[in-house]
C-alpha cells in the first residue's frame, strides 16, 4: 500500500496517541504543521525505542563502559511477542512493516525471527538504514513518508535521529551504569537528542535554545527513569548509578525487589532534587521559542513536573503506585497554563 502524505501524517498521529505521552497533551496545541512533524518525528522515536526496549529482556546485563565488571541480576530470556511496538497499527503483523523499506525486503511473519540472537540488531539496523533513505527523500513506510517531509520542511538534521538509534543499541547490552556521568552519556542520546530536533520545528536557531532545550530534555529522561524504575527493575535494568545506591547504602538486589524503607527514601529525594535542578536550567528556554509553540512547550513542562511533583507526594513508591496523569490534571494544566500571562517551563 502506497501512503499518501496526509494518510502518513494521520499514521503519525494514531500512533502517537496510542502511545499515550505525556508529550501528547502539548503536542495537540501546535500548529497543525509543526503538530505533524512532530508526530512524524515522535513516531519513529518511539517506533525504536520500543523495538529496543521490548525486546531486550534477554540481552546479557552489563555495567556501564567506566564500570569494572558484570552486574545485577541477570534476566530471564524474553519471548518475543507478535507485534512490535506499534506494528499492531498495520493492517498485517509482518516484518515489511517493522521494516520502513519495504522494497528492499521482502516481507517475512516475524515468527520467523524468533530466538534468532541478532533479531533487534537486524530491526534497528533496518531502520537506521532507512532514515537514510529518508533524507534522500526515498520512502515506502508512513512513518518514513511523514518524517522525510517533516525534516526537509523544518531542516532537521539526521544526527539527533542517529543519537538516539546508538542509545536504543546501548540498551541491548548495557543495564548498569557505574556513576551519573555514564548515565548522563546515555540520556544525551536517548533525551538530548529528541529536545534537539523538537528546538529545529519550534522555531529556536539561538545556540543558547539547544542549550537550554538540551536541560530540559535530560529533565524529563530523568523524570522517566524515576518514574520507570520498577518497571525497568522487572526487565533486570537499573538506571540509577551504582555509586549512588552505595552513597545511600541501598543495594541492587534491594531495588530489583521492590524494597522501600527509609534508605530508599533519601535515595530518591537525591535523584528528584537533580531533576528538579535540571528543569531550572532549561527555564531560559520559552524565551526563544515560537510564540505558536509557547503553549504546548509550557504543558510538556508543566506535565512532567506535574508527575514529578506526585511521585514526591506518594514518598516515590513507584513499585505499588502506577503514576500517570488523569484527564482532571490535564485539564487543570491546560486551563492554569491558557491562563498564564507568561508561560515558563
Amino acid at each position: 500500500m502506497k501512503y499518501t502524505l496526509e494518510q502518513a501524517y494521520a499514521y503519525c498521529h494514531k500512533a502517537a496517541k496510542k502511545a499515550d505521552s505525556n508529550f501528547y497533551l502539548g503536542f495537540m496545541f501546535l500548529p497543525k504543521p509543526k503538530r505533524d512533524a512532530f508526530f512524524a518525528c515522535y513516531a519513529f522515536f518511539r517506533y525504536v525505542d520500543d523495538i529496543a526496549d521490548e525486546h531486550s529482556e534477554g540481552a546479557r546485563s552489563q555495567v556501564s563502559p567506566s564500570g569494572a565488571h558484570p552486574a545485577g541480576m541477570l534476566p530471564p530470556k524474553a519471548r518475543l511477542p507478535d507485534t512490535v511496538g506499534f506494528a499492531d497499527l498495520l493492517p498485517r503483523q509482518q516484518i515489511a512493516c517493522i521494516s520502513p523499506s519495504a522494497k528492499s525486503h521482502s516481507p517475512r511473519s516475524v515468527h520467523e525471527y524468533k530466538g534468532e540472537a541478532d533479531y533487534v540488531a537486524k530491526l534497528i539496523q533496518r531502520w537506521e538504514t532507512d532514515l537514510d533513505r529518508a533524507y534522500e527523500g526515498e520512502a515506502d513506510h508512513p512513518i518514513m513518508i511523514a518524517l522525510a517531509h517533516a525534516v526537509k520542511s523544518y531542516n532537521i538534521p539526521k544526527a539527533p535521529f542517529k543519537g538516539l538509534i546508538l542509545g536504543c543499541k546501548m540498551d541491548q547490552t548495557i543495564r548498569r551504569y557505574e556513576a551519573f556521568d555514564d548515565l548522563l552519556k546515555y540520556c544525551e542520546l536517548v533525551a538530548s537528542t529528541i529536545s534537539a530536533v523538537s528546538i529545529s520545528i519550534i522555531g529556536c536557531k539561538d545556540k543558547k535554545a539547544f542549550e537550554y532545550g538540551r536541560y530540559l530534555g535530560l529533565a524529563f529522561q530523568l523524570t522517566n527513569i524515576i518514574r520507570d524504575i520498577a518497571v525497568d527493575a522487572k526487565k533486570g535494568r537499573i538506571y540509577l548509578p551504582l555509586d549512588e545506591l552505595k552513597r545511600f547504602e541501598y543495594g541492587e538486589s534491594d531495588l530489583l525487589n521492590g524494597v522501600v524503607d527509609k534508605r530508599y527514601v533519601n535515595l530518591m529525594r537525591f535523584q528528584v532534587k537533580r531533576a528538579r535542578e535540571y528543569y531550572l536550567k532549561a527555564k531560559h528556554l520559552m524565551e526563544y521559542v515560537d510564540t505558536d509553540c509557547k503553549l504546548a512547550t509550557s504543558l510538556a513542562g508543566a506535565v512532567y513536573l506535574k508527575l514529578l511533583d506526585t511521585i514526591e507526594k506518594k514518598q516515590f513508591d513507584v513499585y505499588k503506585n502506577k503514576f500517570k496523569l488523569s484527564e482532571y490534571d490535564k485539564s487543570v494544566l491546560v486551563l492554569k497554563n491558557m491562563l498564564k500571562s507568561e508561560y515558563s517551563v
